[in-house]
């Protein structure tokens, strides 16, 4: 399917263009709402990014990954220039890297400026309500071949972003990541969780903090990509866990064989749980699957 006869067909998108128009954004303003908006309906192809480089290197060539709502870093970016400029935004995508497969990326001309955006390093954040990282940022990833000076680009402070996403609607009162924030203490320091909780045994605690994950933190907003499931696991596992307990804290998936796709591994000891994240009726939970002794190999 084309970006044209995708953008035709889609209601969503169509819904975007509309709310664009009616809500007489400001250039960053629409910018920034297009950009978001589309991240939320689509999803990394697991068909190109789970392949060893050469292998995805060849689909590349070949252009036989999937197309939409699936997208790789080329065919998001396009997408996103093609309805900007269906509301007369000047943007072009551009190769932002020498290496193998390269990383595509969109340059904007915004209200007064002109930036830089990598939507898919970002797409897990905004799909999330997380403050982003690589919006109107440095290009931060290896082997950039952009003269960033000499295209002019600024970077866009974060509370800039900030306001723009409160305006527009994006968010409420704060991202996710700040709530996030603002609980960290509780769940990263050992003997204040044990008071939050209410429980002093590491082990139990342990499988606690992630029963309280599976019933408050998964399904808050409509991420259903498998690799962007992956992504909130390794986000919780990040900012809510203590080192010694991301240590042992595996995120895994099993997107080319049959199964949930997510899964957690935690080492305790001589102890292994094991989980996997299930989908009924649209509700995302963990169940755990063991709770044993950790069997040879497992490191």
């Amino acid at each position: 399917m084309s970006i044209q006869e995708y953008i035709e067909e889609s209601l969503y998108i169509q819904k975007i263009i509309l709310d664009v128009e009616l809500a007489h954004f400001d250039t960053d303003e629409a910018i920034r709402y297009v950009t978001v908006m589309i991240s939320k309906q689509v999803k990394r192809d697991p068909k190109f990014f789970l392949l060893k480089d050469e292998a995805r290197e060849e689909m590349f060539k070949k252009q036989e990954y999937n197309t939409y709502p699936y997208v790789i870093c080329k065919t998001l970016h396009e997408l996103i220039q093609e309805v900007l400029g269906i509301l007369g935004i000047e943007s072009r995508v551009v190769v932002a890297t020498n290496t193998r497969i390269p990383l595509y990326a969109l340059i904007v001309d915004g209200k007064n400026n002109r930036y830089f955006i990598d939507a898919l390093h970002d797409l897990f954040r905004s799909q999330y309500n997380i403050e982003p990282v690589c919006y109107g940022a440095h290009i931060k990833s290896n082997g950039s071949i952009l003269d960033e000076k000499a295209l002019g680009l600024v970077t866009l402070p974060l509370e800039y972003i900030r306001e723009m996403d409160l305006k527009t609607g994006l968010i409420q009162d704060e991202y996710f990541s700040d709530y996030i924030k603002r609980i960290q203490p509780e769940f990263i320091d050992r003997n204040k969780a044990k008071i939050a909780f209410g429980i002093t045994d590491s082990y139990e605690l342990l499988k606690t903090k992630m029963a309280y994950n599976s019933q408050h933190f998964l399904n808050l907003y409509p991420v259903e990509g498998p690799i962007e499931r992956t992504a909130l696991h390794v986000y919780l596992r990040t900012n809510l866990f203590n080192k010694s307990e991301r240590n042992n804290f595996y995120v895994g998936n099993r997107i080319d064989k049959e199964g949930n796709p997510v899964f957690i591994q935690i080492k305790f000891g001589s102890k292994l749980l094991t989980y996997e994240e299930v989908c009924h009726n649209e509700e995302y939970s963990l169940i755990e699957t063991t709770d044993s002794l950790v069997p040879t190999g497992v490191k």
